[in-house]
């Protein structure tokens, strides 16, 4: 594996970590969201927990990041201004090695129009082709991507009223070459190119801020 690859898949998981741990904003914020929070523990929706987040110094996959997914653990990301009604959250399932990442994104938002509140919620993931090192077999997702998802499976999380939702097709190409520009495009499928920037800046990783730059440059296709 590469310098650069290598120091791609630290930032990725550096960003986790600290996405998990800034968390304040939430914290003073919990009159707006307090309700949908405590209504999506019900739902098996938990917070993740950034101590099992931490990357080994041997350069391992933390087992906690790893099988974020497998514990309906979630990072909750600040609202969107212009959608600041929703809840954004996403969770991570590395299966085997750095080439097989799955990242699932989730919008909330609590829904008080009718007599009885509901959680309303909308599911993408983002994946890694799926070949992966495996097999040289090409697929027909083999392919950076994003899908739509409506339950994580071996939990009990399941996205309510979205069991209709298919979960292979359409299979969405996605601006990526490895896991953490597959985060970078959840973020700025989130919040937009300008947002997303200033939202991956504040947990100030510093090579997250320099592989976003450029990553929003190749995405404006300016080659300055």
């Amino acid at each position: 594996m590469t310098s650069a690859l290598n120091a791609d898949l630290a930032t990725f998981a550096d960003l986790v970590h600290a996405l998990a741990s800034d968390q304040d904003w939430l914290r003073r914020s919990q009159d707006e969201w307090s309700d949908l929070v405590e209504r999506l523990s019900r739902l098996s929706v938990l917070p993740a927990e950034p101590r099992d987040l931490t990357i080994e110094s041997q350069g391992g996959i933390p087992s906690g990041l790893a099988g974020m997914a497998l514990e309906a653990r979630f990072v909750f990301l600040r609202p969107a201004e212009r959608q600041s009604d929703w809840l954004p959250a996403f969770s991570v399932r590395i299966e085997g090695d750095w080439n097989n990442v799955r990242l699932f994104l989730a919008m909330f938002r609590l829904d008080t129009s009718a007599d009885l509140s509901r959680v309303r919620a909308v599911g993408i993931r983002f994946e890694t082709p799926e070949s992966g090192a495996t097999t040289t077999r090409e697929g027909r997702h083999d392919f950076y991507h994003a899908q739509f998802w409506h339950r994580l499976r071996g939990t009990r999380l399941r996205l309510p009223e979205l069991e209709w939702i298919p979960e292979t097709q359409p299979s969405l190409p996605v601006s990526a070459t490895g896991p953490l520009e597959l985060l970078l495009a959840l973020m700025v499928s989130v919040y937009g190119l300008n947002e997303a920037a200033r939202e991956w800046d504040k947990p100030k990783v510093r090579l997250a801020t320099q592989r976003g730059r450029a990553y929003v440059k190749r995405l404006r296709g300016s080659s300055s």
